[in-house]
Protein backbone atom coordinates (compact mmCIF):
# COMPACT_ATOMS: atom_id res chain seq x y z
CA UNK A 1 0.00 0.00 0.00
CA UNK A 2 2.76 2.01 0.77
CA UNK A 3 4.25 2.19 -2.82
CA UNK A 4 0.64 2.82 -4.35
CA UNK A 5 0.21 5.51 -1.86
CA UNK A 6 3.74 7.19 -2.83
CA UNK A 7 2.60 6.99 -6.68
CA UNK A 8 -0.68 9.09 -5.93
CA UNK A 9 1.88 11.70 -4.29
CA UNK A 10 3.63 11.72 -7.29
CA UNK A 11 0.71 12.37 -9.45
CA UNK A 12 -0.79 15.18 -7.44
CA UNK A 13 2.65 17.00 -7.72
CA UNK A 14 2.52 17.42 -11.11
CA UNK A 15 -1.20 19.14 -10.02
CA UNK A 16 0.21 23.10 -9.52
CA UNK A 17 -2.60 24.22 -8.06
CA UNK A 18 -2.35 21.49 -5.48
CA UNK A 19 0.98 23.14 -4.85
CA UNK A 20 0.17 26.10 -4.60
CA UNK A 21 -3.17 25.69 -2.23
CA UNK A 22 -1.01 23.17 0.61
CA UNK A 23 0.24 27.04 1.49
CA UNK A 24 -3.38 26.87 2.77
CA UNK A 25 -4.70 25.55 5.99
CA UNK A 26 -5.44 21.75 6.04
CA UNK A 27 -9.55 22.07 6.16
CA UNK A 28 -9.01 24.43 2.86
CA UNK A 29 -6.74 22.13 1.24
CA UNK A 30 -9.01 19.40 1.91
CA UNK A 31 -11.05 21.12 -0.71
CA UNK A 32 -8.19 20.81 -3.80
CA UNK A 33 -7.46 17.08 -2.45
CA UNK A 34 -11.08 16.37 -2.88
CA UNK A 35 -11.51 17.23 -6.68
CA UNK A 36 -7.93 15.44 -7.23
CA UNK A 37 -7.85 12.36 -5.52
CA UNK A 38 -10.68 10.85 -7.55
CA UNK A 39 -8.94 11.33 -10.87
CA UNK A 40 -5.87 10.16 -9.77
CA UNK A 41 -7.20 7.11 -8.38
CA UNK A 42 -8.58 6.68 -12.15
CA UNK A 43 -5.84 7.51 -13.52
CA UNK A 44 -3.82 4.87 -11.72
CA UNK A 45 -6.54 2.05 -12.27
CA UNK A 46 -4.60 0.24 -15.32
CA UNK A 47 -1.22 -0.27 -13.05
CA UNK A 48 -3.25 -0.53 -9.48
CA UNK A 49 -5.85 -2.09 -10.47
CA UNK A 50 -7.02 -3.70 -7.20
CA UNK A 51 -6.48 -1.18 -4.89
CA UNK A 52 -7.99 1.98 -7.15
CA UNK A 53 -11.36 -0.92 -7.10
CA UNK A 54 -11.04 -0.99 -3.57
CA UNK A 55 -10.67 2.70 -2.52
CA UNK A 56 -13.90 3.65 -5.25
CA UNK A 57 -15.78 0.70 -3.78
CA UNK A 58 -15.23 0.28 0.16
CA UNK A 59 -15.91 4.06 1.83
CA UNK A 60 -14.49 2.71 5.16
CA UNK A 61 -11.17 2.04 2.96
CA UNK A 62 -11.97 5.22 1.38
CA UNK A 63 -11.90 7.28 4.75
CA UNK A 64 -8.69 5.03 5.76
CA UNK A 65 -6.17 6.13 3.02
CA UNK A 66 -7.86 9.58 3.22
CA UNK A 67 -6.41 9.87 6.33
CA UNK A 68 -2.72 8.88 5.70
CA UNK A 69 -2.96 10.98 2.58
CA UNK A 70 -4.38 14.06 3.16
CA UNK A 71 -1.85 15.17 5.54
CA UNK A 72 0.99 13.69 4.00
CA UNK A 73 0.21 15.49 0.18
CA UNK A 74 -0.38 19.15 2.55
CA UNK A 75 2.91 18.58 4.34
CA UNK A 76 5.40 17.59 1.25
CA UNK A 77 3.70 20.16 -0.82
CA UNK A 78 3.44 23.04 1.19
CA UNK A 79 7.44 22.32 1.66
CA UNK A 80 8.01 22.58 -2.45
Amino acid sequence: MDKVLEQFVQDMAGNQEMVLRSKNPLDLFKIIYDNTIMDVVLGRMAKNQEFCEKYLGDEEFRREVDKILLPLVHERFSKM
